[in-house]
């Protein structure tokens, strides 16, 4: 049975696409103590496209940023910047509509005004995701993704170690335009 899948994946050609996108998410950070909510934006390079079998593949590469109030006063806010890489393995349902699994690795930045402090943030994730192309420079798709890694945090310069472990959680729209 694997041979066989691998043959029908490897014989049939693929039609594939690069698209820059653009896209808006909301992201929850969970830490040991508290949890904190932004609105993000990314900016995303990547390929796609669909085998004549119709499994569906793809891979992007993002920077992400956002800002939130802290959930413990007003004037401490939160600011977000974030580099990533995400591949996607799917199925084409319908012509020009895909479901996909996500499996991605994520560093994140997260800067406290009110303590002036620097988080630092990496870990590996997964996800799910639907994809439409409306027309031949057109797309639009909508993920979920949740990531895991470790917490640390530096003040100064200074690395003061581990703080326990993290999750970062998003659900995003992204509007893709193919060249």
């Amino acid at each position: 049975m694997k041979k066989l899948l691998l043959a029908t994946l490897f014989t049939s050609s693929l039609s594939a696409d690069s698209y820059l996108q653009l896209g808006v998410a909301q992201m929850e950070y969970t830490y040991p103590f508290f949890s904190d909510t932004n609105l993000g934006y990314n900016l995303a390079y990547g390929g796609e496209g669909t085998f004549d079998n119709g499994i569906y593949a793809g891979m992007t590469m993002y920077v992400n940023m956002g800002e939130s109030a802290s959930p413990s006063s007003a004037p401490d806010t939160e600011r977000t910047l974030g580099l990533g890489i995400d591949g996607k393995l799917g199925y084409e349902i319908f012509s020009n509509f895909s479901l996909y699994g996500i499996l991605g690795y994520t560093m994140q930045g997260v800067y406290n005004s009110k303590e002036s402090q620097f988080y630092n943030h990496t870990g590996l994730g997964y996800g799910a995701g639907a994809t439409y192309q409306i027309n031949s420079w057109l797309g639009f798709d909508v993920e979920y993704k949740t990531y895991s890694g470790l917490s640390f945090y530096d003040n100064g310069g200074t690395r003061y170690g581990y703080q326990g472990d993290i999750d970062i959680t998003s659900l995003g729209a992204n509007l893709k335009i193919f060249f």
